[in-house]
């Protein structure tokens, strides 16, 4: 029963945000993976939804039921590991992730120009990049290496992000 509640609730966000909102639906729990997708799917909206999960074991569950959806890799804020930047690359390897979800603590842990360099080498994988932090002057520099954000600072971000210059990917 509490699967249906949740995925009842994640319906109606879908119907409240407007049609070309990108949705990034985040699996916290691997069981409901297998019902996530044919809801997204009969609500016509599996192209502007990402699903992704800390939990990347559910990721080919989601893939499974349709090669055509987009999973995302997320990677917690907790982890300072030296071997970061491999962790991630090892992860696009596996899973061919349409992005990966970055915080944006690991900016300052790797350092402007390390970063710029991670970031790159993420989107020549064809990798979509999506960072989450709310730090305006972290995300400046990084900007062009960015495709999505995901902040509680919508507006400030948004300006940001119309006026940027493009990398090319």
């Amino acid at each position: 029963l509490i699967h249906e509640e949740r995925l009842a609730l994640l319906e109606q966000v879908y119907l409240e945000l407007p049609e070309d909102a990108i949705i990034n639906v985040e699996l916290k729990d691997p069981e409901v993976a297998e019902f996530v997708v044919p809801l997204v799917s009969n609500l016509g909206a599996l192209d502007r939804t990402i699903f992704s999960s800390f939990i990347h074991d559910c990721l080919p569950i989601i893939r499974r039921s349709d090669d055509s959806t987009k999973i995302g890799l997320l990677f917690p804020e907790e982890n300072s590991s030296s071997e970061f930047e491999e962790i991630v690359m090892s992860g696009i390897r596996i899973f061919a992730p349409y992005s990966v979800n970055l915080p944006g603590a690991y900016l300052k842990i790797l350092g402007r120009e390390r970063s710029r360099d991670f970031l790159g080498n993420i989107r020549s994988r064809k990798t979509s990049v999506i960072l989450c932090l709310n730090d305006l002057e972290l995300f400046r520099p990084f900007s062009d290496l960015c495709d999505l954000v995901i902040t509680d600072r919508v507006k400030e971000f948004s300006d940001i992000l119309a006026d940027r210059p493009r990398a090319d990917s």
